[in-house]
């Protein structure tokens, strides 16, 4: 779009373009990537505050009970695992994924970054062991989530660095086995890409970005 031949058809402005991701950013991390500090102390803000805080309390309730479940669970499989049940591996990976998105959403980062890097490690050795077999795409949509929680902890060199590990391995599954909704995953994860570098002041590369993931939703 920055490219486009008639002046018409490009962004009005390097604003325009900030505007287009902070809506990724939104609808990634789930809140606001500006927030007007003129308005601070208004009473409807305030209040949005108080609601926001209770939210996440409750939130944060459900996920340590989420936690303490899964840690039961991980230790019944890891015990199994332990007696040469190796076909067990699979369901660790994912009590691993679904562990760091609960510490996620408890607020735990580190807790949620250590859980995501296991889930990892054993996706990237099932994804090896058994090429085509859909781990990787596991493999690729974990790298997504922990992009995504390090996108909202303020860390997007970390994210972007995780889109990016995503976006190969989904453009590596989509050129063998092309579907719909692998092109919007890839798009998706393109976008977040866009939305990283934006936030860390790579400009120019974030607007190539956007418009790249724009002409392929047109394409």
């Amino acid at each position: 779009k920055c490219f486009r031949t008639r002046p018409d058809d490009r962004w009005e402005s390097i604003e325009s373009v900030a505007e287009a991701l902070r809506e990724i950013y939104q609808k990634i991390v789930g809140k606001p990537y500006y927030f007007d500090p003129d308005n601070q102390d208004s009473e409807n803000n305030r209040q949005a505050a108080v609601g926001s805080k209770d939210l996440l309390k409750t939130k944060r309730l459900k996920a340590l009970a989420v936690i303490e479940q899964l840690d039961e669970d991980q230790k019944i499989v890891q015990r199994k695992l332990d007696s040469g049940h190796h076909e067990l591996t699979p369901e660790l990976a994912s009590l691993h994924f679904k562990r760091a998105l609960a510490h996620s959403r408890a607020g735990d980062l580190q807790g949620a970054h250590r859980y995501f890097l296991k889930a990892i490690d054993l996706l990237q050795q099932l994804s090896d062991k058994y090429p085509g077999s859909g781990y990787d795409m596991k493999l690729a949509n974990c790298f997504v989530e922990r992009g995504n929680i390090s996108l909202g902890g303020e860390d997007p060199a970390l994210s972007l660095q995780c889109y990016e590990k995503a976006e190969a391995m989904y453009r590596q599954v989509f050129q063998s086995k092309p579907s719909n909704q692998l092109r919007n995953l890839l798009n998706r994860v393109v976008g977040s890409r866009g939305t990283a570098l934006f936030m860390i002041g790579r400009l120019k590369e974030a607007m190539e970005v956007v418009d790249s993931a724009v002409l392929e939703w047109i394409d």
